[in-house]
């Protein structure tokens, strides 16, 4: 980790002051560094503890086995849901595509529909085109609507946190 020393000496810091955040970037560092994986879960395993959101989600995709480490489905599934819950956009993403697809939890279009809104809310690109060949195209249980299309196109353009807080505000009304 000697690349980034400053970052290291200042999330370790944290880390020891109870911080949330400083030992998600530990976990961070670990895994960029390529240090051993359960180690940068167990930095991460703390911050989730301590509520914060991207931890939770780091240990849903470690768990998950897409970085070489052990597949345990029901971990994954738990830390991802836990994020997604928390208002995590990627973690939104990854559960509303499973929702979609069935895969790990039971298929539901309406669930899906939901966190992909929210994750595309939360600035999820991904999850906004998603919405929009939802909507264009009337897939996923939803009738097709081009003026909807039109709002999460516009909400996938990068820089469009003005038209994500006005979907808000809409939604609230």
């Amino acid at each position: 980790m000697a690349e980034f020393g400053w970052l290291n000496w200042v999330s370790r810091r944290g880390a020891k002051l109870g911080h949330a955040g400083s030992m998600c970037m530990l976990g961070a560092l670990v895994e960029r560094t390529g240090g051993p994986l359960r180690n940068a879960n167990r930095y991460y395993r703390i911050a989730a503890d301590h509520g914060s959101r991207d931890a939770m989600w780091n240990l849903g995709v470690n768990y998950l086995g897409s970085k070489g480490g052990e597949r345990q489905e029901a971990l994954a599934l738990f830390w991802i849901a836990a994020a997604a819950e928390k208002g995590q956009p990627l973690a939104s993403w990854a559960l509303g595509r499973m929702h979609l697809a069935g895969s790990l939890v039971p298929k539901d279009q309406s669930r899906a529909i939901d966190l992909l809104k929210r994750s595309a809310a939360g600035g999820c690109r991904d999850a906004a085109l998603m919405l929009v060949g939802a909507y264009r195209d009337g897939r996923y249980g939803v009738d097709a609507d081009m003026q909807e299309a039109r709002i999460w196109a516009r909400c996938s353009r990068p820089g469009v946190d003005g038209m994500i807080q006005r979907w808000r505000k809409r939604k609230k009304q």
